[in-house]
Protein backbone atom coordinates (compact mmCIF):
# COMPACT_ATOMS: atom_id res chain seq x y z
CA UNK A 1 0.00 0.00 0.00
CA UNK A 2 3.05 2.97 -0.60
CA UNK A 3 3.61 4.60 2.25
CA UNK A 4 0.89 3.71 4.75
CA UNK A 5 1.01 3.49 7.84
CA UNK A 6 -1.23 1.39 10.11
CA UNK A 7 -2.08 3.30 12.95
CA UNK A 8 -1.59 1.89 16.62
CA UNK A 9 -5.05 2.97 18.01
CA UNK A 10 -7.40 1.40 20.62
CA UNK A 11 -10.54 1.99 18.05
CA UNK A 12 -12.63 -0.46 16.79
CA UNK A 13 -11.69 -0.48 12.94
CA UNK A 14 -7.98 0.24 11.75
CA UNK A 15 -7.04 3.31 10.73
CA UNK A 16 -4.93 3.75 7.73
CA UNK A 17 -2.20 6.83 7.04
CA UNK A 18 -0.36 7.74 4.13
CA UNK A 19 0.50 10.79 6.08
CA UNK A 20 4.24 11.19 7.38
CA UNK A 21 2.82 12.80 10.71
CA UNK A 22 -1.08 12.94 11.47
CA UNK A 23 -1.48 15.69 13.89
CA UNK A 24 -3.32 15.00 17.18
CA UNK A 25 -7.05 16.44 16.59
CA UNK A 26 -6.70 14.48 13.29
CA UNK A 27 -5.96 11.12 14.82
CA UNK A 28 -8.66 11.60 17.05
CA UNK A 29 -11.20 11.95 14.92
CA UNK A 30 -9.77 9.34 12.62
CA UNK A 31 -10.28 7.15 15.95
CA UNK A 32 -13.65 8.46 16.33
CA UNK A 33 -14.60 7.19 12.56
CA UNK A 34 -13.03 4.13 13.01
CA UNK A 35 -15.22 3.61 15.85
CA UNK A 36 -19.48 4.71 14.72
CA UNK A 37 -21.09 1.56 14.35
CA UNK A 38 -21.80 1.85 10.58
CA UNK A 39 -17.95 2.54 9.90
CA UNK A 40 -16.53 -0.62 7.59
CA UNK A 41 -13.39 -2.16 6.90
CA UNK A 42 -10.84 0.40 8.06
CA UNK A 43 -10.77 4.28 7.73
CA UNK A 44 -7.93 5.70 5.34
CA UNK A 45 -6.28 9.57 5.89
CA UNK A 46 -4.50 10.21 2.49
CA UNK A 47 -1.40 12.08 3.25
CA UNK A 48 -2.70 15.63 3.55
CA UNK A 49 -4.62 14.64 6.16
CA UNK A 50 -5.30 16.89 8.72
CA UNK A 51 -7.60 18.27 11.54
CA UNK A 52 -11.09 18.99 10.50
CA UNK A 53 -14.67 19.42 11.88
CA UNK A 54 -15.49 16.09 13.12
CA UNK A 55 -13.73 13.89 10.39
CA UNK A 56 -10.12 14.51 9.16
CA UNK A 57 -9.95 16.88 6.07
CA UNK A 58 -7.95 14.05 3.51
CA UNK A 59 -10.17 10.66 5.58
CA UNK A 60 -12.24 8.25 3.48
CA UNK A 61 -14.51 6.62 5.63
CA UNK A 62 -16.09 3.53 4.18
CA UNK A 63 -19.45 3.01 5.45
CA UNK A 64 -21.85 -0.52 5.74
CA UNK A 65 -23.80 -0.18 2.19
CA UNK A 66 -21.81 2.89 1.30
CA UNK A 67 -18.50 4.95 0.54
CA UNK A 68 -18.29 8.79 1.81
CA UNK A 69 -15.11 10.42 0.51
CA UNK A 70 -16.72 13.58 1.19
CA UNK A 71 -17.61 13.25 4.83
CA UNK A 72 -16.25 16.36 5.33
CA UNK A 73 -18.71 19.59 4.89
CA UNK A 74 -18.47 21.43 1.69
CA UNK A 75 -18.37 24.41 3.98
CA UNK A 76 -14.64 24.57 3.93
CA UNK A 77 -13.76 23.75 0.27
CA UNK A 78 -11.77 20.77 0.46
CA UNK A 79 -13.51 17.94 -1.47
CA UNK A 80 -12.62 15.10 -3.64
CA UNK A 81 -13.52 13.54 -7.19
CA UNK A 82 -13.74 9.66 -8.41
CA UNK A 83 -13.06 9.62 -11.83
CA UNK A 84 -12.78 6.74 -14.49
CA UNK A 85 -9.12 7.11 -16.12
CA UNK A 86 -7.87 5.62 -19.49
CA UNK A 87 -4.47 5.56 -17.26
CA UNK A 88 -3.83 2.05 -16.92
CA UNK A 89 -1.62 0.78 -13.61
CA UNK A 90 1.21 -0.48 -14.87
CA UNK A 91 1.29 2.79 -16.53
CA UNK A 92 0.47 4.69 -13.23
CA UNK A 93 2.94 2.66 -10.93
CA UNK A 94 6.15 2.69 -13.23
CA UNK A 95 8.94 4.86 -12.15
CA UNK A 96 9.20 7.98 -13.24
CA UNK A 97 12.42 9.41 -14.81
CA UNK A 98 14.14 11.95 -12.86
CA UNK A 99 15.25 15.34 -13.01
CA UNK A 100 18.75 14.18 -14.29
CA UNK A 101 17.46 11.47 -16.79
CA UNK A 102 17.80 8.40 -14.98
CA UNK A 103 14.57 6.11 -13.31
CA UNK A 104 14.30 6.21 -9.75
CA UNK A 105 12.25 8.11 -7.09
CA UNK A 106 11.37 11.54 -7.88
CA UNK A 107 11.11 14.65 -5.44
CA UNK A 108 7.92 14.90 -3.84
CA UNK A 109 7.56 18.76 -5.14
CA UNK A 110 8.64 17.56 -8.96
CA UNK A 111 5.89 14.94 -8.86
CA UNK A 112 3.67 17.74 -7.17
CA UNK A 113 4.41 20.34 -10.09
CA UNK A 114 4.01 17.61 -13.03
CA UNK A 115 0.36 16.83 -11.32
CA UNK A 116 -0.64 20.42 -10.68
CA UNK A 117 0.58 21.18 -14.47
CA UNK A 118 -1.77 17.89 -15.81
CA UNK A 119 -4.58 17.84 -13.83
CA UNK A 120 -6.88 20.53 -14.49
CA UNK A 121 -8.42 21.87 -10.63
CA UNK A 122 -9.32 24.59 -9.39
CA UNK A 123 -10.98 27.98 -11.06
CA UNK A 124 -8.78 27.12 -13.49
CA UNK A 125 -8.63 25.01 -16.40
CA UNK A 126 -5.56 23.82 -19.01
CA UNK A 127 -6.20 23.57 -22.72
CA UNK A 128 -4.15 21.20 -24.64
CA UNK A 129 -1.29 23.89 -25.39
CA UNK A 130 -1.01 24.27 -21.98
CA UNK A 131 -2.26 27.88 -21.86
CA UNK A 132 -4.06 28.19 -18.53
CA UNK A 133 -8.13 29.37 -19.25
CA UNK A 134 -10.08 30.70 -15.94
CA UNK A 135 -13.65 28.96 -16.15
CA UNK A 136 -15.20 32.63 -16.93
CA UNK A 137 -13.32 32.95 -20.14
CA UNK A 138 -14.75 32.04 -23.23
CA UNK A 139 -11.66 31.40 -25.31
Amino acid sequence: MGNCTILDTEARLPVYSWAASLEEGALAQAVNCANLDPAFHHVAVMADGHQGYGVPIGAVLALDGAVSPYAVGNDIGCGMALVRSGISDTALLSPLPTRSGGQGPVARDELMGRVQHAIPAGNEQRRGDGAVRRHHDSS
